[in-house]
C-alpha cells in the first residue's frame, strides 16, 4: 500500500476526533477540530504518525483510568458454593474419558483470551424459600407458552394449560394433617404447559422453553460410518427448524460431549449457540446464556429441545476477572467448589474453561473457571473419572 494511501486512511480518521493530544515531545501541538485538517496538512508523513500514535496512547490511558473509577463502584457479591447447586440440577458433574482426553464444545472462550472484565446479573429466577421464585409472573409465562404452542400447531386455550410444580404431593399432604389446611403460600407452581397431538410445550419459571415429542421426533437418517456423524447430521436437520421455532437464522450447531458409558460407548450431544461475533465478550455471553439444546433417545430421535431464555435484564456492573494462573494457584491451594470426592492434581487437569452458571440455585449469574480434573485412576478398561472443580473468576476483592 503506498504511504500516500496510508495517511489519507488515518487522517479520516482523524478527522472524526474532537480534539488531539499535545505532541510536544515532537514540537507539534494538535488544536481542536476546527483545526486540525490544516495542521495535518503542513505536516511530514513522520510528524503525522506520530502525533496519530500519540493520541492513541492518551486516548488508552483515559480508557484504563475510565474504567479503574467505574470497577471502584461496584459492589460486592455474595458467591455460593456452586457445586453442590449444580448437582440439585444435574447431579455429581463427572465424565468418563480416556487419559489426556477432554471434554469438547464450542466455548468461545481459550487460555489465550483478552477479556480483562465480564459482566454480573442478578438472577431474577433465583429460588427463594421452598424453591419457589419470589418474583413469578404467571401471565408472562402464559403468553410464552401461547406464542411456543401456536409454533407448534397448537391452538392455544386458557383452559388446556396445566400448572406443574411446587411442592411435593407429601409434603402437601404432611402440612394439611398438621396445620388442618393449606395455606395459599404452599400452593404455587413453578411451570405450565399445553399439549396436543404428541407435542407437549412446557415454559418454566426462569422462561426456559421446553418441547417434548411423544413419540420421539424421527428425521430423515442415512447411514454414517462413526455415531459423531450421525449426530451432525441430524444437527443440520435441526438447524433448518430454528427460523421457525426461534425467529432467526443465526444459530449454529454445537456437537458436545465425547464422553464414555461404562461399557465403552461415545457419546456426543447437540446444542445450537449464535453464531460469533468480532466481541468476544458478546461471545462469551452468547454461548453461555442464548442457548437450544436437544435430547436424543437411545435411536437418536429427537426427545425434547430445550430453549434457554435467562433474564440479563438486572445487569450488576463489569467485574474484572483474574487470570488464568491465578486460578490454579487458588485450585491448587483447594478453594475451590466440586462435588468430587479426590483433591486435584496438577498433572491431571485435563481442562479448563470459563463458563456462567445459569440454575435457578444461582443468586448471580457470574463467570467461573470449570476445571476438569482427574482422579488418576484408570478402570479396568482404560477409562478415568474427571469431575469439575470451580474457582470463581471475579477478582477477590469483590467478593463477600
Amino acid at each position: 500500500m503506498k504511504k500516500s494511501l496510508v495517511f489519507g486512511i488515518l487522517l479520516s480518521i482523524c478527522m472524526t476526533i474532537p480534539i488531539m493530544a499535545d505532541t510536544s515531545n515532537s514540537g507539534i501541538v494538535i488544536e481542536p477540530i476546527s483545526s486540525l485538517q490544516e495542521q495535518l496538512e503542513e505536516m511530514t508523513e513522520e510528524q503525522k504518525v506520530i502525533a496519530i500514535e500519540k493520541y492513541y496512547s492518551v486516548e488508552d490511558e483515559k480508557i484504563v483510568e475510565t474504567r479503574a473509577s467505574r470497577q471502584s463502584y461496584l459492589p460486592n457479591i455474595e458467591i455460593s458454593d456452586v457445586a453442590e447447586e449444580s448437582k440439585n440440577v444435574d447431579g455429581n458433574e463427572t465424565f468418563l474419558l480416556y487419559e489426556d482426553q477432554c471434554i469438547q464444545d464450542a466455548n468461545p472462550w481459550n487460555e489465550e483470551s483478552k477479556v480483562k472484565e465480564l459482566p454480573v446479573y442478578y438472577n431474577a429466577s433465583c429460588y427463594g424459600e421452598d424453591e419457589k421464585v419470589d418474583n413469578f409472573n404467571e401471565d408472562e409465562l402464559k403468553e410464552q407458552l401461547k406464542d411456543m404452542a401456536e409454533k407448534f400447531g397448537i391452538k392455544y386455550e386458557d383452559s388446556k394449560v396445566k400448572k406443574q410444580g411446587g411442592l411435593d404431593q407429601e409434603i402437601l399432604e404432611w402440612i394439611q394433617e398438621k396445620e388442618g389446611g393449606i395455606a395459599n403460600e404452599y400452593l404455587y407452581f413453578n411451570e405450565c404447559s399445553i399439549s396436543e397431538k404428541g407435542i407437549q410445550v412446557i415454559v418454566k419459571d426462569n422462561k426456559d422453553t421446553v418441547i417434548i415429542f411423544s413419540p420421539s421426533l424421527v428425521l430423515e437418517k442415512c447411514q454414517k460410518e462413526n455415531e459423531y456423524d450421525q449426530i451432525v447430521l441430524i444437527a443440520k436437520q435441526l438447524q433448518e427448524m430454528f427460523p421457525k421455532i426461534c425467529g432467526v437464522d443465526k444459530y449454529q450447531y454445537d456437537i458436545n460431549g465425547g464422553d464414555y458409558t461404562i461399557d465403552g460407548r461415545q457419546k456426543w450431544r447437540i446444542a445450537f449457540v449464535l453464531k460469533k461475533e468480532s466481541v468476544e465478550e458478546k461471545n462469551i455471553i452468547n454461548y453461555n446464556f442464548h442457548r437450544i439444546e436437544v435430547s436424543l433417545d437411545e435411536n437418536n430421535n429427537v426427545y425434547s429441545i430445550t430453549i434457554h431464555n435467562e433474564n440479563l435484564n438486572n445487569k450488576i456492573g463489569d467485574y474484572p476477572i483474574i487470570t488464568v494462573e491465578e486460578a490454579k494457584n487458588r485450585l491448587l491451594e483447594q478453594r475451590y467448589w466440586t462435588s468430587a470426592t479426590y483433591p486435584p492434581n496438577q498433572d491431571n487437569i485435563s481442562k479448563i474453561e470459563l463458563i456462567y452458571k445459569t440454575s435457578n440455585y444461582h443468586k448471580y449469574f457470574a463467570p467461573y473457571y470449570c476445571f476438569w480434573v482427574s482422579n488418576g485412576e484408570k478402570m479396568q478398561n482404560g477409562l478415568e473419572i474427571y469431575s469439575a472443580f470451580y474457582i470463581s473468576a471475579i477478582e477477590e476483592k469483590y467478593l463477600r
